[in-house]
């Protein structure tokens, strides 16, 4: 259209009429074209009126059709007054014609949104979520009488489903208790004080299964739960624990080199990143590196980080990391072959929590 008004400025009266009853009459063709095949797109992507009033799709899909009317509306104006007068005068018809340039822009815009959301029919059609499965915590008192298995739902920060297992260290049978305690200390950050949360029985009788609800975890980080299981007719054990709360899904980016040690590299908010690797990487003593960078490629000179570990099967270590430089950590750990969770939380320069988690491969 815009092309069409600069074309028209320097032709004669008789070919500018011309030439603007030709591009009015093509436009009301393509408008109606684009009407047709919208209003298809629409049933079949949206498929009903909830959908249509109750989805930002839908909403989005509303406000591109009142825009597309508006610009039928001044197609109609163009089509039965300013183009009959553009052998005379051309003022009218730049004047709509401007005003449908800058609709149709806005119509553009929101054709490029409705790109990115996902139409309500493909959302709907979509597999179901799989539901995550419970963060695993496992353990065994000092003297090796109980092992206890306590599985986390949904494993966030936040409340949660406590259920604790308690099992006969040498026999696997269940242990027939009163009652379990947890008593949970944030081990990344400080200055929270403890909290507990008493388990009550649950299920089938001498199950040695307990549970409750709480909202212990209440901020991410690494948490050493320490579960007080009392069994009937003896005395108190305590078991510890490593929980790590569970993270949104992180990109992690692996280079496995020939001769040297496999370097993971984990892709947190702001461009920010936490390189991790083994050294060697294979069962026995290691060295865990853990080094945090910004989206330049800089070191964060975080001054402290906490580090867990955690085993397939739950059993977890809080390590000791020491500072090598600003944002370079590194700490001892014995290890056995297998896949083993990685836990890495520090604090950001700008008053934010790094968390970063992966799994990795011990060697044999």
């Amino acid at each position: 259209l815009g092309a069409l008004l600069l074309t028209l400025r320097g032709s004669t009266s008789e070919d500018r009429a011309r030439a603007a009853r030709r591009f009015s009459r093509w436009a009301g063709f393509a408008l109606a074209a684009v009407a047709v095949t919208g209003v298809i797109r629409a049933i079949v992507e949206i498929g009903t009126w909830d959908a249509l009033f109750g989805t930002d799709f839908g909403r989005l899909v509303i406000a591109k059709a009142a825009l597309l009317v508006v610009l039928a509306a001044l197609g109609t104006a163009n089509h039965f007054i300013t183009v009959p007068a553009a052998a005379r005068n051309l003022t009218g018809l730049r004047r709509v014609g401007s005003v449908e340039v800058s609709v149709a822009s806005v119509v553009l815009v929101l054709t490029a949104v409705l790109v990115n959301v996902a139409p309500p029919a493909s959302a709907a059609s979509g597999p179901p979520p799989v539901p995550a499965s419970p963060l695993i915590a496992s353990g065994s008192d000092f003297g090796t009488t109980v092992k206890v298995r306590l599985a986390v739902e949904p494993g966030t920060a936040g409340f949660n489903r406590f259920t604790a297992v308690v099992t006969d260290f040498d026999t696997g049978a269940p242990v027939v208790g009163d009652g379990v305690t947890l008593r949970f200390t944030l081990a990344s950050t400080s200055g929270l004080g403890p909290s507990m949360l008493d388990l009550a029985p649950s299920g089938a009788s001498g199950s040695g299964t307990f549970a409750a609800s709480g909202g212990n975890i209440s901020q991410d980080g690494i948490w050493q739960v320490d579960a007080v299981v009392t069994p009937r007719g003896g005395p108190a054990v305590e078991v510890p624990l490593v929980l790590p709360s569970r993270v949104a899904p992180q990109t992690v980016d692996v280079v496995a080199s020939p001769g040297a040690p496999t370097i993971s590299t984990v892709h947190l908010d702001a461009g920010r990143t936490v390189q991790v690797y083994l050294d060697p990487g294979s069962a026995g003593q290691n060295d865990l590196h853990a080094t945090f960078f910004d989206a330049t490629g800089a070191e964060v000179p975080v001054q402290t980080a906490t580090i867990a570990t955690t085993t397939a099967a739950g059993i977890g270590a809080v390590l000791n990391p020491r500072q090598l430089e600003p944002g370079h950590f590194v700490a001892n750990a014995t290890l056995t072959a297998g896949m083993l969770g990685v836990d890495v939380v520090g604090p950001a320069p700008d008053g934010g929590r790094l968390h970063a988690h992966l799994e990795v491969t011990v060697n044999p």
